[in-house]
């Protein structure tokens, strides 16, 4: 027997026991029934790790496209960065690499993507130049995937502006975002 058992049924006695003191007797069959069923087995929904997903080999499922909007705090805003961005990005997963593209929800070239997958977080980087003719620095978006693999929330860095995202897959409204709230 277990030390958890063990304590189960000592913790059962003491409780008897101190109905038997206080006037509140047990009859022996009544003691026998309560013991066997502290010895069924009991059947308990367990709920699924980080690291299980929806493709059945344990990863989430972000491929596709995705809508992204993030929000810059003041003062990056203050150093040039725009107040609000909105990406469309397409992602494509290999084990624990993502790759892809992302380019702006109004234009039609976009920027090859890298990343990672490690259970519900999603990390990924791009190389840009924020100004025109500009030296390109690199976007890092750093989020985690809600249950349904439908949206995710995270922080985005440019160089040392940084701000916060939300992104949802084709199909699903994207809340907005403000980093200084």
């Amino acid at each position: 027997m277990s030390f958890v058992s063990r304590l189960r049924v000592f913790l059962v006695c003491v409780a008897l026991e101190a109905g038997v003191l206080s006037g509140v007797p047990m009859r022996p069959d009544e003691i026998q029934d309560l013991m066997q069923q502290m010895n069924q087995a009991v059947l308990a929904h367990v709920l699924p790790s980080d690291d299980e997903g929806s493709d059945g080999n344990g990863l989430p499922d972000v491929a596709g496209e995705w809508l992204v909007q993030a929000s810059f705090d003041s003062a990056s805003v203050a150093r040039g960065m725009p107040a609000h961005v909105e990406l469309v990005c397409t992602f494509e997963r290999q084990d624990r690499t993502l790759k892809g593209s992302c380019r702006p929800s109004d234009g039609a070239a976009g920027v090859p993507v890298e990343g990672t997958i490690e259970g519900r977080h999603v990390e990924w980087h791009f190389d840009i130049a924020i100004e025109r003719d500009g030296k390109k620095q690199r976007a890092t978006y750093s989020g985690v995937l809600n249950d349904a693999e439908t949206s995710m929330k995270g922080m985005v860095g440019i160089a040392d502006m940084r701000g916060e995202f939300t992104a949802k897959k084709e199909g699903h409204a994207v809340p907005h975002v403000d980093a200084d709230s």
